[in-house]
């Protein structure tokens, strides 16, 4: 732990024996992740970094032998370039990452970052010849690296989350179960200004006020 002479805030020592990532520390499990997610967490309460890694370290079990340690200055750094070190004022509700969409939880504590599922793109807004049948056209890989694309009706995303999310499921998309209501919001709250329009038959049809297009098979 910091020697004598350093100030720890109390702040910084109730997030680090509270912290639901801790345990995990202390039983050397999953300690990469753990220890990325506590680092978040411990950011906002000083600019110490040595004092955060010294705190981290400390966490983890005495014969521990992996390289989390090294990797340790790189997730707090990270940290900081991500804004977690901000307010909580400061924070937009989600971001989608390279490993997926995260939910940033604000509480009387702080922000925790929660995740919500894996990554996919919204890449337009779906709707059929008369200007009805609203959704969002959603594209993702699958873990065998397989291209998938979703229609998430508005509809359904407002009174059917769960079956939208166990549709999306069956394709390959991860999802943190407790998260499905979070993931119809991201997915809702989404702004594209591509348009994609839905037909059911080939030929000519009239979409909005142009004069029409033809779609063959």
């Amino acid at each position: 732990m910091p020697n004598k002479q350093t100030a720890v805030p109390i702040g910084l020592i109730r997030e680090v024996f509270c912290s639901e990532f801790t345990p995990q520390l202390f039983a050397g499990v999953d300690t990469h992740d753990a220890a990325l997610r506590l680092v978040a967490q411990l950011v906002r309460h000083t600019d110490d970094n040595d004092l955060l890694w010294a705190d981290v370290a400390e966490a983890l079990p005495e014969n521990y032998s992996g390289n989390m340690l090294g990797e340790l200055p790189e997730m707090i750094a990270g940290a900081r370039r991500k804004g977690f070190d901000k307010s909580a004022a400061d924070f937009a509700e989600f971001e989608m990452t390279e490993a997926g969409l995260i939910f940033f939880k604000v509480s009387s504590r702080g922000v925790t970052a929660v995740d919500v599922s894996g990554p996919f793109q919204a890449l337009g807004l779906l709707r059929d010849t008369k200007s009805a049948g609203w959704a969002y056209f959603l594209r993702r890989r699958d873990a065998d690296g397989q291209l998938h694309e979703f229609i998430a009706s508005d509809k359904q995303l407002l009174s059917e989350h769960d079956a939208v999310c166990g549709d999306m499921a069956a394709q390959g998309l991860r999802i943190n179960e407790s998260q499905q209501g979070n993931l119809a919001r991201y997915i809702l709250g989404s702004t594209t200004g591509d348009r994609i329009t839905l037909v059911y038959r080939i030929g000519w049809h009239e979409i909005g006020d142009n004069n029409g297009c033809r779609v063959t098979g």
